[in-house]
């Protein structure tokens, strides 16, 4: 399962993307995708990273991750997601129906997919204003930082593709 912590204090937006940017850190060191989010709720925070590598399954993004530790602490007015990337189209209805009301992200899905990733190439900006969702929508923060994840992200990729030719 995800690298998942709960901690107690108040956070500001700076704090939970950078715990964001520590947990998307956490799994390139265990070859996962250079993926985290945060989910903020009043004072406490919930963490993970992407985890589709390790566990072999498509669907254990950050966000995902995130949201499956969250379900037992829902009813909680104000709650936030921090993510190093901009959430797929998975991820956003599982924020939709997690009650998230604000989505904070650093590099965009045209960013993930300049890198090589399969991504479908809509925003969620997009679809929260088409299908009026009650969703605030935050792009491009700490941008710079989360896109230093990929740069990373690309070394170890192509140190592990080096690694299995030389097998």
């Amino acid at each position: 399962m995800a690298n998942i912590k709960v901690e107690n204090r108040m956070y500001t937006d700076e704090d939970c993307m950078k715990l964001a940017i520590r947990e998307a850190e956490s799994g390139l060191k265990l070859y996962n995708y250079p993926f985290g989010c945060c989910i903020k709720m009043e004072d406490e925070i919930i963490t993970a990273h992407n985890t589709c590598i390790v566990e072999k399954s498509n669907v254990r993004h950050a966000e995902i991750n995130a949201i499956d530790k969250l379900m037992d602490k829902r009813g909680r007015e104000k709650i936030e997601i921090f993510c190093t990337t901009e959430p797929c189209l998975m991820c956003l209805g599982a924020i939709h129906w997690s009650g998230i009301k604000r989505v904070v992200y650093g590099c965009s899905i045209k960013d993930s997919i300049a890198v090589g990733f399969n991504e479908i190439d809509i925003s969620i900006k997009d679809i929260v204003q088409s299908q009026n969702l009650d969703i605030e929508i935050v792009s491009g923060y700490m941008r710079d930082e989360c896109e230093e994840l990929f740069l990373k992200w690309k070394k170890i990729n192509r140190i592990m593709r080096w690694v299995n030719h030389e097998r």
